[in-house]
């Protein structure tokens, strides 16, 4: 998805909503994922439940998060470093797929993905393909 060149830019999902919202909390947050993420999602195949541990921007800086949603889904990220580099000429070449408000490139340690409603699992290492920043409708 990534690869702006990919048509057409949508795919099918699994939303996980946090264990311990209320029903309209759940109801809510996936519209709100669903509006957010505009054509990018073309079919949720599952609403999943879990208990969410969530930190944003751990060592102070903008890029250090992790996001764990049960053993569903795990994302480690990491600020950009002097190792980080390709080429010696590092700039941003993709922009965030959805709008977001201070988006900040960050070194994705870990994201996986270990439920069912795709069809497949996955885990990536050691990737610069994250962005942190701030949403809002």
């Amino acid at each position: 998805m990534g690869d702006l060149r990919y048509q057409p830019r949508s795919g099918k999902a699994v939303l996980v909503v946090d264990r311990a919202a209320t029903p309209s909390q759940r109801d809510a947050l996936t519209d709100f994922a669903r509006s957010m993420a505009g054509g990018l999602i073309k079919e949720v195949t599952e609403v999943k439940t879990a208990p969410m541990d969530v930190a944003i921007a751990t060592c102070g800086k903008k890029g250090c998060a992790s996001v764990k949603a049960g053993n569903l889904v795990e994302i480690t990220t990491r600020c950009l470093g002097s190792k980080d580099h390709l080429c010696g000429n590092e700039e941003t070449f993709y922009p965030p797929l959805t709008e977001v408000s201070d988006a900040y490139p960050a070194f994705t340690e870990l994201a996986s993905f270990e439920g069912s409603g795709l069809n497949l699992t996955w885990a990536m290492v050691e990737k610069r393909n994250a962005f942190l920043g701030s949403f809002a409708r």
